[in-house]
């Protein structure tokens, strides 16, 4: 290497280790944002707003990361007080919402195994059970008087809304959705007359109304516009209108028209619904907001707290509604997109969550602990990063005990040797670092019943997908049912007509119980990766590039740092040496972006 290449290799280390954001390159050379550590403190603010706005003496409720498990913590829209933790310890949380008066948050957590609906006092301490059932209960929703809930259950069999009385108890509760398909996401009208929610019809959620003490469902809005048809399937259609919510005045109702889990916030005047489903003109509908996962009302009315998704990860923002200035609030680490917004200001009692970046926890940068076996698992190249091989195996605990079958007893891929090589894959693999797994491409049960379903998700321009599993008990004591059809690939189909779309999302939503395995491999640090999606690998055309059995952990290193850790540096000489990088013509750049230190390896 000559003394020129090796200057501007150090030129470009010295800026790359000034970034303020440091990028990794994912599958195909697209840019992929450092995946947080497992328990990493993660929600940085941004500097408060130098003029006060309606929203300064207010909270923000997100679900965050909690080690391996899940709280929740309130989060100043401004970011002039600290992040309070309201509750933690959680197994796993999701859907906070504040009572009407701002006293009490409700929230649907896991606990021993099971779904259920607490409560808790703005103030902290235990929560409180509402519902005990054996099936799942989520999506909370209070009445206007504080004095009902509605939620989502899976007690008869599908996922409907049901309400109950809080002072009666569950042994009061009765169902209000109708039709056989998913009802979820309700939402209760400020004069308490009518409770919304999204229902799956044709092929995808629309948003009906029912009177909140019973009656027949109306059609409210549909994909194509109130009453309207779903569209169509693949990239053409697929949307789908959720998480309805009314102004604090009751005169408009927002939703979500979103397509794989991403959208844009609506908001439309609300007008009762007719007596029947038949169609009626669609209403003029604003959009507040663009790539969106979910959102919350301001308890003034005058701006909605939205949650976005993308290369830089999830974001808090402030978007108006009546002419004041949006902003953005916070950068939050990866979660659910549910929150829920109340006027006054965190209790100071309440702990305050530090403030931190995410660190490698696989002990020092300079330590190597090498490689391990894996052993009992079939594979080839039977090897990990030997600091991660306890996770990995509790991981695999975890998704035998949740499914009854040792789905990772079983990899496609795993360690590969330095020097591999192959066109279907990046020469810089993280395979070669110990810190990369593909699962099984399938799993089928009994009868040839498929096993696994995997959901298409969009963030920043990218798709992903999220993978389910089978729960192995289908009482409610693992798993989760599924809110999404699953997807069929283009690529290994035979048919020719999907070959633009990729694919095309299923008809019906699977019943049952599954296991989230993606979520459950995140919380040992183990993160999905986007599809590729262009190229001869793109996704739509590829097998090799859709990529959803792959799984990685980087916990913020660059791939030599990695590769530091399982390799001596005779052995990183040898397979990596100058002559074989200029033959795979890598540019300078990438060399300084995969942390290659400068005059690798020492040449005059």
């Amino acid at each position: 290497m000559s003394r020129t290449r090796i200057a501007a290799v150090a030129a470009l280390a010295v800026l790359a280790a000034g970034a303020a954001v440091r990028t990794l390159r994912g599958p195909g050379g697209a840019d992929r944002p450092a995946a947080p550590a497992p328990g990493a403190a993660a929600i940085a603010q941004r500097p408060p707003p130098p003029t006060p706005v309606p929203w300064a003496d207010s909270v923000v409720a997100v679900v965050v990361p909690d080690g391996r498990g899940q709280a929740i913590d309130l989060v100043d829209p401004i970011g002039a007080a600290p992040t309070r933790r309201l509750v933690g310890g959680l197994d796993a949380a999701e859907a906070p919402a504040w009572s009407p008066d701002g006293t009490a948050l409700a929230f649907a957590a896991r606990r021993d195994g099971n779904w259920d609906v607490f409560t808790v006092a703005r103030g902290g301490g235990a929560p409180r059970r509402v519902t005990a059932h054996g099936a799942f209960d989520g999506a909370p929703a209070w009445s206007p008087d504080g004095r009902a809930l509605a939620w989502v259950s899976h007690r008869d069999g599908a996922l409907a809304v049901y309400r109950l009385d809080l002072a009666a108890g569950e042994a009061g509760a009765a169902r209000v959705s109708g039709a056989d398909g998913p009802a979820v996401d309700p939402a209760w009208s400020p004069d308490g007359r009518w409770i919304a929610y999204a229902a799956w019809h044709a092929g995808a959620y629309r948003i009906e109304a029912v009177g909140a003490a019973g009656g027949a469902p109306r059609v409210v809005a549909g994909p194509a516009g109130a009453g309207g048809a779903a569209g169509g399937a693949g990239d053409g259609g697929d949307i789908d209108l959720r998480a309805p919510a009314w102004s604090p005045d009751g005169r408009r109702l927002a939703y979500l028209r979103q397509r794989y889990g991403m959208g844009q916030v609506v908001v439309q005047a609300w007008a009762e619904p007719g007596d029947t489903d038949a169609a009626r003109p669609a209403p003029a509908t604003t959009t507040l907001a663009a790539q969106v996962v979910g959102f919350a009302w301001f308890p003034g009315g005058q701006a909605v707290a939205v949650t976005t998704t993308g290369r830089r990860g999830r974001g808090l923002q402030v978007r108006p509604v009546d002419g004041v200035a949006a902003g953005d609030v916070a950068v939050l680490p990866p979660g659910s997109g549910h929150v829920s917004w109340a006027a006054g200001a965190a209790p100071p009692e309440l702990p305050a969550v530090e403030i931190a970046g995410a660190v490698p926890v696989t002990g020092a940068p300079d330590a190597r602990p090498g490689l391990a076996t894996l052993a009992g698992i079939e594979v080839p190249g039977a090897r990990i990063h030997a600091g991660l091989a306890d996770d990995f195996a509790a991981l695999r605990a975890d998704v035998r005990a949740a499914t009854g079958r040792d789905f990772l007893g079983t990899l496609a891929d795993a360690w590969r040797p330095l020097g591999f090589k192959s066109s279907g894959s990046a020469f810089f693999s993280w395979h070669k670092t110990g810190r990369a797994f593909d699962t099984q491409m399938e799993l089928w049960g009994p009868g040839g019943r498929r096993d696994m379903v995997l959901v298409r998700d969009e963030a920043g321009g990218r798709t992903q997908w999220r993978m389910f599993l089978r729960a192995g008990a289908q009482d409610g004591s693992a798993g989760r049912p599924l809110f999404e059809p699953g997807w069929t690939f283009a690529a290994g189909s035979g048919d020719a007509g999907l070959a633009q779309t990729g694919g095309r999302r299923g008809a019906t939503v699977p019943g049952g119980y599954w296991v989230d395995f993606t979520a459950l491999a995140a919380r040992y640090g183990w993160h999905r990766i986007p599809s590729i999606g262009r190229g001869r690998l793109d996704w739509r055309r590829s097998w090799t590039g859709i990529e959803y059995w792959h799984y990685e952990r980087r916990d913020g290193l660059r791939w030599f740092e990695a590769a530091r850790q399982v390799y001596d540096d005779a052995a990183l000489a040898e397979a990596l040496h100058p002559d074989r990088l200029r033959a795979l013509d890598v540019s300078l750049g990438r060399l300084a972006g995969l942390g290659f230190p400068a005059g690798w390896p020492g040449e005059s």
